[in-house]
C-alpha cells in the first residue's frame, strides 16, 4: 500500500466543535461539529477530529470543544468512538494545538439554534477508562 506526502499549511487557524452526548453516530466521517446536525456524539470523537485539524498545519491551531448540557462519557472501550483518523503529524504530539473544553454557551451563537442543548444543568464528564486522564496537547489545554 503506497501513500503520498503533502505539505502542511503554515498559518494559524481556529475551530469550534460541538459535542452532544448520545447523538447519532451515522455518517460520522462527514461530521465537523459545526452544527447540531453535524455534532459529534462523543468527546473522544471530537478530540480525534481536533487532532486531525491540528495535523494539517504547522501554525497554531486553536480548538474549542463545546459540550452540550448533560452527561458525557469517556469509555474504556472505543466501541462508541467511530471517527477514524486521516492524517498524522508523524509523532502524534500536535505541538501546535491549543485545546479548550467547556460547556456550551448559547449566548455566543456559534452553532445556530442550540437552545435545547443549553441551560443551567451542569455538564458532567464520567471518565471510565481506568487509567490516568491524558491528552497530548503540547501547545496548551484550557
Amino acid at each position: 500500500m503506497g501513500g503520498s506526502c503533502a505539505n502542511k499549511g503554515t498559518g494559524a487557524a481556529s475551530k469550534h466543535i460541538l459535542v452532544i452526548s448520545g447523538g447519532s453516530v451515522s455518517n460520522i466521517q462527514s461530521r465537523d461539529g459545526s452544527t447540531v446536525a453535524k455534532a459529534f456524539p462523543q468527546i473522544a470523537d471530537a478530540y480525534e477530529y481536533a487532532k486531525q485539524l491540528a495535523a494539517t498545519t504547522t501554525g497554531k491551531y486553536t480548538i474549542t470543544i463545546h459540550l452540550a448540557k448533560g452527561t458525557h462519557y469517556m469509555l474504556r472501550s472505543n466501541t462508541y468512538s467511530y471517527y477514524r483518523a486521516k492524517y498524522s503529524d508523524g509523532g502524534d504530539t500536535h505541538q501546535n494545538m491549543v485545546l479548550t473544553v467547556k460547556p456550551l454557551d448559547c449566548s455566543v451563537g456559534t452553532f445556530g439554534a442550540v437552545g435545547a442543548y443549553c441551560g443551567t444543568d451542569p455538564v458532567t464528564i464520567i471518565y471510565k477508562r481506568r487509567d490516568t486522564f491524558e491528552w497530548l496537547v503540547s501547545a496548551g489545554l484550557f
